[in-house]
């Protein structure tokens, strides 16, 4: 089923992809293929889909195994979260993948971005500045830190 959404369609409903997670049991593999059309869709989605993901995430990350530390499903839920504006949550589980992962630019510059929408602008600043450490041509980082720093 998952290889038939893949190929007949660029783009799956969310409403589909819901269903085929809920068939999996929250697969984290299955979250993993559809992760961009998930996140592409998320914004504008039904109450009752937002309400199956937010209940059911915690079910899929109970059941991840790190196996393969490309394959960073921890970072990926985190991007989730802040697509739900769960900052939070989505910082907890960049945490966790850098934990898992290691250290990317990416992960910091996407914490520095719930920070900021969390109004805590020190600890984003921060985030942004160590999103530089690690990759200092990193054009949005840069960006948010000078930001930052006219504020």
């Amino acid at each position: 089923m998952q290889k038939s959404m893949k190929e007949d369609s660029q783009r799956p409903a969310l409403k589909a992809i819901v269903a085929l997670l809920k068939l999996s049991n929250w697969d984290p593999d299955v979250f993993y293929k559809f992760r961009d059309a998930v996140l592409q869709q998320v914004p504008a989605c039904t109450t009752k889909l937002r309400n199956d993901l937010c209940r059911n995430l915690p079910c899929l990350w109970r059941q991840h195994f790190v196996l393969d530390k490309d394959k960073d499903v921890a970072f990926e839920v985190g991007r989730l979260y802040y697509g739900l504006r769960m900052y939070q949550k989505a910082i907890q589980f960049y945490q966790t993948s850098i934990q898992c992962s290691g250290e990317h630019h990416v992960t910091f510059h996407n914490m520095g971005l719930c920070y900021y929408s969390l109004s805590q602008n020190q600890l984003a600043l921060d985030h942004f500045s160590q999103a530089l450490l690690l990759k200092t041509d990193y054009v949005k980082a840069r960006a948010w830190q000078q930001k930052l720093l006219r504020e």
